[in-house]
């Protein structure tokens, strides 16, 4: 999925917040204790942002960027701004989404700072 927004929650221990929206697919997929891979695009990484988005069908997602295996077997997306592996510390439903918090575990990122960011609906 593409999130609109990831934020760094602590810094001891390192964790994120992110939250999921419970009709897709993928939120059946999260429950604690569970690895997950968060790749911060970089600028040059708008096609993945609108595949992952939902402009493309899920079986064919992947199909948009180089992707590597992190050290857990999950999808990396090489030349990202960023990649965290994390595990999930917590679930909590609230209206139709999920707040999910991930402790971070080990972060990759490029030395290259020109992030991807959205706003007002388009990319800056």
């Amino acid at each position: 999925m593409a999130a609109t927004s990831i934020v760094s929650l602590t810094l001891e221990p390192p964790a994120v917040l992110v939250c999921v929206n419970r009709a897709t697919s993928l939120h059946n997929c999260l429950m604690l204790g569970a690895p997950l891979s968060i790749s911060i695009l970089s600028r040059h990484q708008r096609d993945v942002s609108r595949a992952f988005g939902g402009a493309i069908p899920c079986e064919r997602r992947f199909e948009f960027g180089r992707w590597l295996d992190d050290a857990r077997g999950l999808p990396m997306l090489a030349e990202a701004q960023a990649n965290l592996e994390c595990t999930i510390a917590s679930l909590t439903p609230y209206g139709t989404h999920s707040i999910v918090i991930a402790n971070v575990s080990a972060v990759l990122v490029s030395e290259l700072v020109a992030p991807l960011i959205y706003q007002d609906g388009d990319y800056l």
